[in-house]
C-alpha cells in the first residue's frame, strides 16, 4: 500500500518512490459448507484453469451431496461446462454470480 498523503517542506514537492509489488502472488482456492466443513488450497502465482479444474475434481466433487449448491463468480476459469455436468451428476447445482 502507498500513502495518499505525506509531508514536505513548504514549496517543495513530496517525492516518494515505492515498489510496484512486493513479494509473490499467492492465490487461494477453497470451498466452505454450511456445516463448517471445507478445504483451502494455496497456490503461489496465478491460478490457471487446470489448477481450478484439479481443485474441483480432487477436493470438491468427492464431498458433494445431492441438494448442495455450488456458488461461484463470473471468472473465466469458472466457464467449464464439463465441470458443471460433473457437479450436477452428483445431485448438486451450480449458480453463478452476476
Amino acid at each position: 500500500m502507498r500513502l495518499a498523503y505525506g509531508y514536505a517542506p513548504r514549496g517543495e514537492r513530496l517525492v516518494c518512490q515505492a515498489p510496484l509489488r512486493q513479494g509473490k502472488r499467492v492465490s487461494l482456492l477453497g470451498w466452505l459448507g454450511f456445516d463448517g466443513a471445507g478445504t483451502v488450497a494455496m497456490h503461489t502465482g496465478t491460478v490457471r484453469r487446470w489448477h481450478f479444474r484439479g481443485f474441483i475434481q480432487q477436493h470438491l466433487l468427492p464431498v458433494l451431496k445431492p441438494g448442495d449448491i455450488v456458488l461461484w463468480d463470473n471468472a473465466r476459469i469458472h466457464e467449464a461446462p464439463d465441470l458443471v455436468e460433473q457437479i450436477e451428476a452428483r445431485g448438486a447445482c451450480v449458480r453463478s454470480l452476476p
